[in-house]
């Protein structure tokens, strides 16, 4: 994350946009607790951009599932 500072350092007035990835055994892995405390020190140093994280949520992001919504010309209930 010493490269991450340096990069924000340098370049912090000219980012579009953030990538971040949790990766173990060179894959994409589910964003640990450990991942999470090391990002949001820089995520907080660029809050005006979008962040794109390459790894799957942890489980408490998840979000309930909605009702799916009716098909085309299925009688909907009063």
């Amino acid at each position: 994350m010493r490269v991450a500072a340096e990069l924000l350092d340098a370049f912090r007035c000219r980012l579009r946009e953030v990538h971040l990835s949790s990766i173990r055994d060179g894959r994409h892995t589910v964003l640990s607790a450990e991942d999470e405390a090391l990002f949001t020190a820089h995520l907080g140093r660029c809050r005006d951009v979008p962040w794109i994280l390459e790894a799957a949520p942890p489980a408490r992001w998840a979000v309930p599932a909605r009702r799916p919504l009716a098909a085309v010309g299925e009688r909907l209930a009063a």
